[in-house]
């Protein structure tokens, strides 16, 4: 009993510190959650047919007319191909998830 409630003192007096972190390291812990591979995050198979290419643009949230997968022999699957552009290039003031590298949750990211 004497072991549960020191136990129990010091996940309590951890909790209320506030350790001086950087961003790098605030961006680790953020993310600690979602950093081991998640199979259900994976690129499917290339999309040949029309039904195929919309429910792949339907995954990824963007319009069907918009969707234009990497080449097949790229090996990307059905993750889209976005245009390149410059992070600084985005807006400085919107409120984005993860500030630091002007990103959202599950905003999909150029491959270069």
């Amino acid at each position: 009993m004497l072991r549960c409630a020191k136990v129990l003192r010091t996940a309590i007096s951890t909790l209320k510190s506030k350790p001086t972190v950087f961003n790098a390291t605030k961006i680790i812990v953020r993310n600690s959650s979602i950093t081991t591979w998640n199979k259900d995050w994976k690129p499917g198979p290339y999309p040949r047919t029309k039904e195929e290419r919309i429910a792949a643009a339907k995954k990824y949230n963007m319009l069907p007319e918009d969707y234009k997968p990497y080449p097949e022999e790229e090996g990307f699957g059905d993750y889209p191909m976005f245009e390149k552009f410059h992070m600084e290039s985005r807006n400085p003031f919107a409120p984005y998830d993860y500030p630091e590298l002007k990103r959202n949750y599950g905003e999909p990211v150029v491959v270069s």
